[in-house]
C-alpha cells in the first residue's frame, strides 16, 4: 500500500505517461531536417530538373504519382533538394526536364530512415 502522499504523484505520473503515449504532434511527426522518411535529391548531371514526383511503390498506375513541391527554378545541375515522404515504405522517384527523364526507387524504408537519391548522366533518358 503506497503513503497517501505518493498516491497523488503517481496518479500524476501516469497521466502525464499517458498523455505522451496519445500526443498527436510527437516526434513521428516531425518536419525538421532529422525527420522521419527523409529524401534527399542530389542532381549531378547537366540538365535542370523541372519536375519531381514520388508515388508508393510497386505501382504501375500514372495516377499514383504525386508531385514534390520545388521553386519556380526547379532543381538546377549541381544542386539539392531535401522532402519529406508521407509514410514508411517503398518509393518510386521520378525527375524529368524538358527532354530527359531519370526514375530511382528507396526500396524498403523503415522510420527515421534518411535516403539519397543521386541522378548521373547514366541515369537520364533523352529524347532527341
Amino acid at each position: 500500500m503506497l503513503p497517501n502522499v505518493a498516491r497523488p504523484l503517481l496518479t500524476i505520473a501516469l497521466l502525464l505517461a499517458l498523455g505522451a503515449c496519445s500526443n498527436p504532434t510527437s516526434d513521428d511527426d516531425d518536419t525538421s531536417a532529422s525527420g522521419p522518411w527523409n529524401v534527399e535529391v542530389i542532381n549531378n548531371t547537366n540538365n535542370g530538373m523541372e519536375l519531381l514526383r514520388q508515388r508508393p511503390c510497386p505501382s504501375e498506375n500514372e495516377g499514383d504519382w504525386n508531385e514534390i513541391p520545388m521553386g519556380p527554378e526547379g532543381l538546377p545541375s549541381g544542386s539539392t533538394t531535401r522532402f519529406f515522404l508521407p509514410q514508411p515504405g517503398c518509393f518510386d522517384f521520378s525527375a524529368s526536364s524538358e527532354d530527359c527523364f531519370a526514375e530511382g526507387t528507396t526500396g524498403p524504408m523503415q522510420g527515421g530512415d534518411i535516403v539519397t537519391w543521386t541522378i548521373t548522366e547514366e541515369d537520364l533518358v533523352c529524347v532527341g
